[in-house]
C-alpha cells in the first residue's frame, strides 16, 4: 500500500499544495494573489483597504496574521462561505499551474494530509 503524502512541511517534496506555498499566485476576481492564503484571508472582509493589505502582505503567513488582526472586521457568514472559498482558490492553483496539476495527478490513490 502506498504512504500517505502530508505535504505541510516546508522543507518537503510536496510542500507546494499547501496555501502557504509562495511560488505559486493566483489570479482570482480581478487581481493578482502572492498565494491562495493571501486570497482565502482577504475573502473574509469586505472593505477593499483590508483586502488591499491582505494581498500585499510580503507572505502567506503574514497574511494570515494581518486577518487575525481584522477578525472583528470579519463579514458576517464567513463560516457557511469559507469551504466553498477555500475549494474555489485552490482549483484555480492547480488550474492556473499546470505543473502542479501534473504533479497532483501523479500522487495517484495516494492519501494527501496537511
Amino acid at each position: 500500500m502506498a504512504s500517505d503524502i502530508r505535504f505541510y512541511d516546508r522543507e518537503g517534496p510536496y510542500f507546494c499544495f499547501t496555501n502557504f506555498a509562495p511560488d505559486y499566485p493566483v489570479e482570482l476576481d480581478g487581481h493578482t494573489w502572492p498565494s491562495t492564503e493571501h486570497y482565502y484571508q482577504a475573502s473574509k472582509f469586505s472593505d477593499a483597504r483590508t483586502k488591499s493589505e491582505i494581498r500585499n502582505s510580503p507572505s502567506p503567513r503574514a497574511a494570515l496574521d494581518r486577518a487575525r488582526r481584522y477578525e472583528f472586521l470579519m463579514n458576517a457568514g464567513w463560516e457557511s462561505r469559507k469551504c466553498d472559498t477555500m475549494r474555489k482558490a485552490v482549483k484555480e492553483k492547480f488550474r492556473q499551474h499546470s505543473s502542479l496539476a501534473e504533479r497532483l495527478l501523479a500522487t495517484g490513490e495516494r492519501m494527501l494530509i496537511e
